[in-house]
């Protein structure tokens, strides 16, 4: 299938609509809007610029963060190891084979642990061969731009590549933010309804 085919194919696995551009943005013509109760799942591309040019495939949902909670879940790599060095210690779930393969901080590690020791969540995160997952205060992975107004945060999913060629990827990382994001609302995490932001 052709990437064209995938995110169409994505597309209507999860009721979306597929919005085109007149203006090439990062090289892409079009991204996915999917709805998800209150909130809308975005299927787009972003370009980060430091410390190289990469563009990733991304899929984010903002919602109202009223307790400000922050993490980050990446794989249990070099880099992670780096940062626990300088204090950032990872949050442990219990599960020792996705303590040993995943790393998470954040600002709250009682409540984040709360979310990812959900088995059904570890197994989601546990399908992708690469994450970076994230609540971010901006719009894209560029921590200089895009901020997002008081009360407002995203929650992300970045990939290295250009765009995820595999649907049933896309369906797992749909199912994913799903799963984040109504395990957050059971534990009072999200605020009621869903902001008007541009994403």
């Amino acid at each position: 299938m052709s990437i064209e085919e995938v995110w169409q194919a994505y597309s209507q696995s999860t009721k979306g609509e597929i919005i085109s551009s007149s203006i090439l943005r990062n090289g892409v013509d079009q991204r996915v809007i999917s709805p998800l109760g209150p909130w809308k799942v975005a299927l787009d591309t972003v370009t980060m610029y430091n410390p190289s040019v990469r563009t990733r495939t991304c899929m984010k949902l903002p919602f109202f963060n009223p307790t400000g909670l922050q993490f980050s879940l990446q794989q249990n790599d070099l880099a992670a190891k780096f940062k626990a060095l300088f204090g950032k210690k990872p949050i442990l779930t219990g599960t020792s084979a996705f303590d040993k393969k995943f790393a998470i901080t954040g600002s709250d590690p009682g409540k984040i642990r709360e979310i990812f020791s959900d088995p059904a969540i570890q197994e989601l995160v546990g399908r992708q061969p690469y994450i970076t997952f994230e609540i971010s205060r901006h719009q894209t992975p560029e921590e200089f731009t895009g901020k997002l107004p008081a009360g407002v945060s995203m929650l992300c999913y970045y990939e290295l590549s250009r765009k995820i060629k595999d649907v049933e990827r896309l369906k797992n990382l749909f199912e994913l933010l799903k799963s984040v994001i109504t395990r957050m609302q059971t534990l009072g995490l999200v605020g009621d309804g869903a902001p008007d932001v541009e994403f």
